[in-house]
């Protein structure tokens, strides 16, 4: 998946990946278990290798708002986080039970400042990421309820009977009652 992940962000300046495999590492988490916590320092990036992954945010009343969720083959890490540096914002938690390919951002980016391939890699990520987040917050800000559903349904369709109706409903920014009426009124339930 690494070497996938890699060709699938580089043009004719394919890295070796060595240099990435030898900072990866993979991790097993089971369903709950975090791989950030709000006020630690984040210091990891990841790609999904198994499972769904989400990014909250936690308000002061407990309740967490969805940010971004990611399943097999997506980076996963709160990137404000890691580029802002101190305690982190976001929660990051396994929603099923999942495997994730770490990679110590502050090694990662020491590849990038070495290499023109690796820096070329890392702006086509981030670039992708960039446009995966634009989108999201596009439909967040300019769609009705029952197009955001069908646009997660054609993104993320597949996670949907993975993951709690609540995280849906709070990715979609609708209360699970609401997203109870969408999905009845597109035939969804």
């Amino acid at each position: 998946m690494l070497r996938d992940l890699v060709a699938r962000h580089t043009g004719r300046l394919a890295p070796d990946v060595t240099a990435l495999v030898e900072i990866a590492s993979e991790r097993g988490l089971s369903k709950g278990e975090a791989l950030l916590e709000a006020g630690e320092e984040a210091q990891v990036a990841g790609i999904v290798l198994e499972g769904v992954i989400g990014e909250f945010y936690v308000g002061i009343d407990g309740k967490r708002k969805a940010k971004w969720l990611a399943s097999e083959g997506d980076v996963v890490g709160s990137m404000e986080d890691l580029v802002r540096k101190g305690p982190a914002r976001a929660t990051i938690r396994s929603l099923t039970p999942s495997v994730v390919l770490c990679l110590p951002y502050a090694k990662l980016r020491s590849l990038t400042t070495n290499d023109l391939a690796w820096a070329g890699f890392f702006i086509t990520v981030m670039e992708h990421l960039y446009r995966q987040k634009s989108e999201r917050e596009y439909t967040l800000l300019m769609l009705d309820a029952e197009d955001r559903y069908r646009w997660f349904q054609k993104h993320h369709g597949h996670i949907e009977a993975m993951v709690a109706q609540e995280i849906v409903a709070s990715y979609l920014g609708v209360t699970p009652v609401h997203l109870s009426r969408v999905r009845r009124t597109l035939g969804a339930a």
